[in-house]
């Protein structure tokens, strides 16, 4: 059937150790949402220069991973002036605004058993 949803399984953690399957943002920067999937704990983003890539990676594994929003954390380009705030609030286009960013880790501990 033309125009059908092509159904696709979710990731599935394949390693004894934790890996990530799949993360995502909400109301950040230019992202109204969108999810990223991982497969085999490897995540492949492709686009022109500008597209928005590094944007993706610096506004989730630094805030999840280690909590540190420093400027030359977040931005890509390490501009100072550009605090996580910006990246919510796009320098004064929205006065309130809440956004998430999200990460779904996952392991297998026996054959039939998986670890979320």
């Amino acid at each position: 059937m033309k125009g059908a949803p092509l159904h696709v399984p979710l990731p599935q953690p394949a390693r004894e150790r934790w890996q990530p399957l799949r993360m995502g943002l909400v109301e950040l920067y230019h992202y109204d949402v969108e999810e990223f999937w991982f497969r085999d704990g490897h995540l492949l983003l492709r686009g022109n220069n500008g597209t928005g890539k590094s944007k993706v990676l610096s506004l989730t594994l630094p805030f999840l991973l280690d909590a540190n929003l420093s400027a030359s954390r977040v931005e890509p380009d390490g501009e100072r002036s550009k605090r996580m705030e910006w990246n919510l609030l796009m320098n004064g286009r929205h006065p309130r605004r809440i956004g998430y960013t999200w990460m779904e880790l996952g392991r297998r501990d026996r054959p039939a058993k998986r670890t979320y």
